[in-house]
């Protein structure tokens, strides 16, 4: 604890913000004292454990001058519960937005830093009240504080000289020197499945001029939609974070971080078919999911673009269903005849708005964030990829993929997949930054990531400092040459000793011997297990690489009187479809394994063909195979299925395999080779 004469207060800066246009929040670098807390309504019970996601605080705030009442955004929710923030504590206000609640000025602090804790209320603050607002600035001073206690300098008052040492004033508009023992609290509020909250001071890439001020020029606007619920373009905005099921009239400006492609789905009261499309919106504050059913989505779905920024107003404000969001409001929007939204563009406010959002994880802490959690990474392209298709085992569907690898200066590289589109349409090359917002956590060999789109977000280099400090980190020399991975193994780095096969050694740590699956316990679960190996073709089973096939199951068919005919479907087909098969040996240096290939695997493979099989014979490939145990012959037998195969360079996959055991090495004794 500390006396309340070493703070410093900013006498005015509450004044100053209450007397300016709704939007104008507190200045930053603005240093209050907390003179209370208190849980909104909507609040969990106050005795639960933990913090809550969604829960909001009501804070009273004082300059040393007046104090005002004040919302806190989810982010700083946690610090409430925990203590950090309580009465009398000391915070600097790094970033706050302007917001007008039931026709009262009602500042939301996003970001701010603990300064210290006093043990007693700093000066004699009075409560703002609206015969203040009515008031001119000059005839208030003078009811407060006779006219010698001004400083020319200022147009606050200067403390007075007294027994009790009054907060001195710190200029609003040139924030305070950082110090290192203070903490710092970021302004990314996390929903219920989102890892990770930001403790920084300010969340990346937000700047403080989201919203238009006094004096500036008014945006350019194209309008969709109308009702009567429609603001138009009107320059009152209401901050995501202030979105309340029970305002009426607001108005939300944001770009658009993400947009998922539209779907169709039966509605099963009346068994008829609807279709929706859902978008993120993010402003200085936080991002909100909006969802348009039916009409709306005809109507807005042509006219919503990835990072472009729009106004929103009407339609139904309701608690978010975190199974299916990952934005950071407690609340979300569903579009309705009244929703208008408008695009804005060439306007300070436009460029103001963030890109992205980030509560980044460092790849080396993965380990400790649960799986099927969301979380926020960024990371330097250490192999692109490639595009391969698989066969859905569940769905019979055929998936396309890419395998990114993405490092950063934790020193760990971890695999990111994306799926359809993304998977297609990615451009990211070697070198470039990754920032992922919402990437969905795996468990397989230690931690990975996946994309698929929808309420996630990704970027390539993009303007934030993160992604400047990767850059430089990355092309400079304290690159290492090795790369941790959570699987427990390390890889060498593209472009290290001998330069070759970036992309081999990129997913090297994945690699197993063979030897390790021939244990007993492999592929008893329910599910089987997966693993990658390099491996050697050794021999081929030409006799019989395809077998005829159900259209609807894909199960074996035999010929008949009345023509093929399947015993699941009960059912007879004139053309059956032919399901490619094989049977091969691979050995690596540990052992050798039966393998087998199906239906996709074995169609698009170049083994398909009698003439590439002897020529792939004695080549190096590297085999994705799931291994499930199943019965053959009323024995029980695991099953190596190849599911994906990508052939390897003769004299690149000894170059990788000899860089990565020297890899090994230096992890093992700490030494250079």
């Amino acid at each position: 604890m500390s006396s309340a004469s070493s703070f410093q207060l900013t006498p005015g800066c509450i004044e100053h913000m209450m007397r300016a246009e709704p939007s104008v929040p507190l200045a930053a670098g603005s240093v209050l004292q907390v003179l209370g807390t208190k849980p909104v309504a909507n609040n969990p019970a106050s005795g639960s454990a933990g913090a809550q996601p969604d829960e909001r605080w009501r804070l009273a705030a004082s300059d040393g001058k007046h104090q005002v009442n004040c919302l806190a955004s989810t982010s700083l929710s946690p610090l409430i519960r925990q203590g950090d923030i309580q009465k009398f504590t000391v915070i600097r206000v790094d970033n706050s937005i302007g917001s007008l609640v039931h026709g009262r000025k009602i500042p939301i602090i996003v970001a701010c830093t603990v300064l210290g804790n006093p043990t007693e209320r700093i000066g004699e603050p009075v409560t703002w009240t609206d015969q203040m607002q009515q008031q001119p600035p000059q005839q208030q001073q003078q009811q407060q504080q006779p006219p010698s206690a001004y400083d020319s300098h200022n147009q606050w008052p200067a403390p007075t000289n007294t027994n009790q040492q009054q907060p001195a004033v710190t200029s609003a508009y040139a924030p305070p020197a950082q110090s290192s023992s203070t903490n710092s609290y970021g302004a990314a509020g996390a929903g219920a499945s989102h890892y990770g909250a930001s403790s920084s001071t300010a969340a990346y890439g937000a700047t403080s001029s989201g919203y238009q001020a006094q004096g500036q020029q008014k945006p350019q606007q194209s309008s969709y939609g109308g009702g009567s619920g429609a603001t138009g373009g009107q320059d009152q905005l209401t901050p995501i974070a202030a979105l309340s099921p029970y305002g009426n009239a607001w108005t939300i400006c944001g770009r658009v971080t993400s947009k998922g492609d539209m779907r169709t789905f039966i509605n099963k009261k009346n068994n008829s078919e609807g279709k929706l499309f859902s978008f993120t919106l993010l402003d200085e504050s936080m991002d909100v999911r909006i969802t348009c059913f039916g009409s709306e989505v005809d109507q807005f779905y042509p006219v919503i673009q990835q990072g472009r920024v729009y106004k929103v107003s009407g339609g139904q404000i309701k608690p978010a269903n975190q199974r299916f969001s990952t934005a950071q409001c407690q609340y979300e929007i569903t579009a309705s005849r009244d929703t208008v939204i408008e695009e804005v563009t060439d306007s300070p406010a436009a460029a103001g708005i963030p890109s992205i959002k980030l509560s980044i994880v460092p790849l080396a802490e993965l380990i400790n964030v649960p799986k099927d959690a969301m979380c926020d990474v960024i990371g330097i392209i250490e192999d692109p990829g490639h595009v391969a298709n698989i066969t859905s085992k569940a769905t019979n569907r055929e998936l396309t993929k890419r395998d990114v690898t993405i490092v950063d200066q934790s020193g760990y590289a971890v695999k990111l997949t994306l799926w359809g589109a993304q998977a297609q349409e990615f451009e990211g090359q070697t070198g470039e930054a990754l920032a992922v917002k919402a990437a969905k956590v795996g468990d397989f060999g230690g931690r990975t990531l996946s994309y698929s789109g929808g309420s996630s977000s990704m970027m390539i280099n993009p303007d934030i400092p993160e992604a400047h400090s990767l850059h430089g980190w990355y092309t400079s020399a304290n690159k290492p040459a090795t790369w941790h991975s959570h699987s427990g193994t390390s890889m060498a780095a593209a472009g290290g000793a001998g330069g070759a096969g970036g992309d081999l050694m990129a997913s090297r740590n994945e690699v197993v011997p063979l030897i390790d699956m021939t244990d007993e316990s492999v592929g008893k679960g329910a599910k089987g297990d997966w693993y990658t190996c390099e491996v050697y073709v050794t021999h081929i089973r030409n006799n019989s690489i395809a077998y005829p096939g159900c259209p609807k199951c894909q199960k074996k068919v035999n010929v008949g009187a009345g023509g093929w005919f399947c015993e699941k479907c009960q059912s007879t087909t004139e053309h059956p479809d032919y399901r490619y098969v094989m049977s091969l040996c691979g050995a690596d240096a540990s052992g050798q394994m039966w393998f087998q290939a199906f239906n996709d695997v074995g169609k698009h493979d170049p083994l398909a063909a009698q003439a590439v099989m002897d020529e792939a014979l004695f080549k190096p490939f590297r085999f994705r195979v799931r291994v499930k145990e199943e019965m053959f012959q009323g024995e029980a037998r695991p099953r190596h299925s190849i599911m994906e195969v990508t052939p390897l360079d003769n004299v690149q996959s000894i170059v990788a395999s000899a860089q990565w055991a020297l890899g090994l090495i230096r992890d093992y004794d700490g030494q250079q080779v």
